[in-house]
């Protein structure tokens, strides 16, 4: 059975019962699987997700580029004035790992392909957020070690950012509230800063 059809067959599936880890972890392959065979470029935090999920810990391209990504932004409003841990810097970091459009990004890849929608946009749709971010808890992003203490040695950058992470909040439940973590390296012997910032699934 082809990657397509093995989706289609399994999205039917998913309402059926609870939801669980295995629902969803097979929801995220299987997505990946088809994105692999039909669609270059690929786009979006939505292949970088489905990557994530397959490993504990991750510094291949895709989480190369989200590090990027985010450092050349708060490179911009610091630029500007801002202070790096202001909440709108913090967004931005939650928008870049997909966590504010996993759902839409889902329900445009679904009509790409002809899929019957039968988990984004109703209730079931928060449950897989959370059950995602849970299995994502603890396997950080990671800027390859060789490229962190080169720039912190050249001094090329004035700060580094060298992992991202999704960390639970153990004041909360444990489905409903995560936090992403960031390590931050500085040059000239500056001291590091880790950043943190609350994640409300629902």
């Amino acid at each position: 059975m082809a990657s397509i059809d093995r989706l289609k067959s399994h999205l039917l599936v998913m309402p059926i019962g609870s939801m669980d880890h295995s629902k969803v972890s097979r929801l995220f392959s299987l997505v990946r699987e088809v994105m692999e065979e039909t669609e270059r470029p690929q786009r979006g935090a939505l292949p970088l997700l489905c990557d994530w999920t397959l490993h504990t810990k991750l510094d291949r391209k895709g989480a190369r580029d989200t590090i990027n990504q985010i450092q050349s932004h708060f490179t911009a409003e610091i630029e500007r004035g801002e202070r790096i841990g202001t909440d709108d810097n913090a967004e931005h970091i939650l928008e870049a790992i997909g966590f504010r459009t996993v759902g839409d990004e889902l329900k445009a890849f679904f009509r790409r392909h002809n899929c019957r929608n039968t988990i984004i946009g109703g209730p079931l749709e928060p449950l897989i957020v959370a059950h995602l971010f849970d299995d994502l808890r603890d396997k950080p992003l990671l800027r390859p070690e060789e490229d962190v203490e080169k720039a912190i040695k050249e001094a090329t950058t004035r700060f580094v950012f060298a992992k991202i992470a999704i960390v639970h909040d153990p004041q909360h439940a444990r489905f409903g509230r995560y936090a992403v973590q960031c390590d931050i390296k500085q040059p000239n012997g500056l001291p590091d800063i880790t950043l943190l910032k609350g994640m409300h699934v629902f």
